[in-house]
């Protein structure tokens, strides 16, 4: 009898919800589904829904603002605690990582804290692109013991709530999430990474981080204060720079903290000491916060090859310029990558270093406002270099929702054309079939 009831709560509740949303949503939008708790544990209620991007903004971090808003409560069981605010959003690639403030620790049960994960997955699942979720209260792992851990990485709720519902099955893979230096060695990006059930997570994942030996001895300990630690000795003769040095730092704390329940940080230690870099003694407890100014997001252009294609580029850049379609764009401007490359535009290295006026985003389309000097050099290109450097932009910046269409300009006044063989009377759409894969 109870189990009917609770299959006739879920239904109502779904009632509800639907003719809610279909009331108070928007008819446009980005498309978004959210996903919300029901009574029926562990299913799920999605609602279709509409997203308005604003500047600075991706579309992941609108997803998981819209869904822990409160304001319209009770049309749905809300996933997260009131008061729950989103500390920061970081994605690379198909892997996004969701760090929620403490208050979403006041969940009512430790089942409501495996569906609230859930529901954030879930809901970032239905954004395009999104292979993998990792869910953080404070920038630490989330204290569920039972449930599989590490990130998310596909729709199969009902599995990891039955292996959340029973602590005793056997365990497969699970996912952590890896941090990894950029190329330049500015920041640090995640990368999803399988461990076997059972290994020991501390050596597991310093271990297949440790691309370049530096750490001699770890274990977890307990400080005087409460606070479990993970204390990592640094190898003296490791014969890396300081800045190396710390940025690796940066990321074994956001690795270790971000997969291991229960730890609160780590300490570092060389020849029985704290470690000092540039004459700073790291001698406190490191925590994802105290590397916020390492976290990147890992964002895509498309660079025009000496082949006639184009190739993905990758780059690491802090969540608010990667947010920015100016300084996405600004990367396609720069001769070295496109030397790299072995493009040559033909074009004064000085024109296209100032070519870029800006980029606006109206609704779905923006507008790529160009220098009058680049216009004017650009009548010389050929129709195939036109062709790859237009597209270029445009794939690039379609790239970033809600923009689906690129517009162009002089300055501030609308153009019809560069060198007369593509037509910029209305927007330019998205050409997926001039990319290649950087293999090929």
């Amino acid at each position: 009898m109870k189990s009917v009831m609770k299959r006739l709560l879920w239904a109502l509740a779904l009632l509800a919800a639907l003719y809610g949303a279909a009331a108070a949503e928007p008819a446009d939008g980005y498309p978004v589904t959210l996903f919300y708790p029901t009574a029926d544990e562990p299913n799920l209620l999605p609602v279709e829904s509409g997203l308005l991007i604003g500047p600075w903004q991706s579309a992941a971090e609108c997803a998981v603002l819209r869904l822990i808003d409160t304001s319209d409560e009770d049309l749905v069981i809300r996933p997260c605690p009131v008061g729950t605010r989103l500390l920061g959003i970081q994605q690379s690639e198909g892997a996004v990582v969701v760090d929620l403030s403490l208050d979403a620790r006041n969940a009512q049960s430790r089942n409501a804290l495996f569906l609230m994960r859930e529901c954030v997955a879930r809901t970032l699942f239905s954004l395009p692109g999104v292979e993998c979720v990792d869910v953080l209260i404070a920038g630490r792992a989330l204290p569920l013991s039972g449930a599989p851990a590490g990130c998310v990485t596909d729709a199969d709720t009902s599995g990891r709530y039955a292996l959340f519902m029973d602590p005793g099955a056997e365990r497969g893979q699970s996912t952590a999430m890896l941090y990894v230096p950029d190329p330049e060695g500015r920041y640090i990006m995640p990368s999803p990474v399988r461990l076997q059930a059972g290994d020991d997570a501390l050596s597991a994942l310093i271990e297949v981080g440790n691309g370049a030996p530096l750490w001699t001895d770890w274990e977890m300990a307990a400080l005087t204060d409460g606070r479990q630690v993970a204390r990592i000795t640094m190898d003296p003769e490791a014969g890396m720079s300081d800045g190396e040095v710390k940025l690796r730092m940066a990321a074994l704390t956001c690795t270790l903290t971000g997969y291991i329940p229960g730890l609160d940080g780590v300490l570092f230690e060389k020849d029985g000491a704290p470690v000092t870099l540039n004459g700073t003694s790291y001698d406190a407890v490191m925590t994802r916060s105290s590397c916020r100014e390492y976290l990147a997001d890992v964002v895509c252009v498309y660079v025009p090859d000496g082949d006639g294609a184009l190739r993905p580029y990758r780059a690491a850049m802090l969540s608010g310029d990667a947010r920015v379609p100016y300084s996405v764009m600004s990367l396609l401007f720069d001769e070295s990558l496109l030397g790299a490359y072995g493009f040559d535009t033909g074009l004064p290295e000085d024109v296209l270093k100032d070519a870029l006026l800006g980029v606006s985003v109206d609704g779905d389309v923006a507008t790529i406002r160009l220098s009058p000097r680049f216009v004017s050099a650009c009548q010389a290109l050929s129709p195939d270099l036109e062709r790859l450097l237009v597209y270029a932009w445009v794939n690039t910046l379609t790239r970033i929702p809600p923009i689906t269409g690129v517009r162009f300009a002089v300055s501030t006044e609308p153009i019809e054309a560069l060198s007369g063989s593509i037509s910029m009377k209305s927007s330019l759409v998205r050409a997926p079939g001039m990319i290649r894969a950087a293999s090929e």
